[in-house]
């Protein structure tokens, strides 16, 4: 999970990772699974980084019958995919590279399964699949959420809830399941200077 803070690149990212195992021959079947909003984004970005069609396939409400169990980049909307009459085409291909944007997104509600978990659930149960999520706020203030969004990445996390809640527990994770940079980070570590510092004062006014 790459939980960078705003504005760091979490997109830029994943597609340099998904290609570097592309190029390894460890993937040939990514699925990106993106908002709505964010859909021309991600399509500009692939195309930005010189993946294009053929290989690049965009799945729509008209285009997902047509869905072939073939090599390639797919990028689709969550909340498309996720419905029911959609559910299968997607569950029914084993792919090699599962990537989630907006990660935030796919979790429990009142400990009932939402119908993006149950989605995600499916595609990263398989066999030899890699997942890739991204959240600029992976960690929503609800432990029970954030922990059953890590077993989506490591199915192999063992414990309750209340076992794995613990400072110990999120330090281990730290850099080996999460990785997480801050604009701080980048300054002092890659780029000095790049983002500068700012100070908020608070200002009461009258109501107009």
């Amino acid at each position: 999970m790459i939980g960078d803070e705003i504005g760091l690149g979490k997109t830029i990212e994943a597609i340099a990772i998904a290609k570097f195992l592309e190029e390894h021959g460890v993937v040939r079947k990514i699925l990106v699974l993106v908002p709505r909003i964010l859909l021309e984004q991600w399509l500009s970005e692939l195309q930005r980084a010189g993946i294009t069609r053929p290989k690049l396939k965009r799945i729509e409400r008209h285009t997902i019958g047509l869905l072939r169990d073939e090599p390639g980049w797919y990028v689709a909307s969550i909340d498309l995919v996720k419905r029911e009459e959609h559910r299968g085409k997607i569950t029914g291909i084993n792919w090699d590279l599962v990537i989630v944007d907006e990660a935030h997104r796919v979790g429990k509600v009142g400990g009932e399964e939402t119908l993006r978990y149950e989605l995600v659930k499916q595609l990263v149960s398989k066999p030899n699949v890699n997942v890739l999520f991204l959240s600029a706020t992976p960690h929503r203030g609800k432990a029970d959420d954030y922990i059953e969004r890590l077993r989506l990445v490591d199915p192999y996390l063992q414990g309750s809830v209340r076992e794995l809640d613990t400072v110990d527990f999120y330090m281990l994770t730290r850099n080996s399941i999460v990785f997480r940079r801050s604009k701080n980070d980048i300054n002092r570590v890659y780029e000095k200077g790049l983002f500068p510092s700012c100070s908020f004062e608070a200002v009461v006014t009258g109501a107009t």
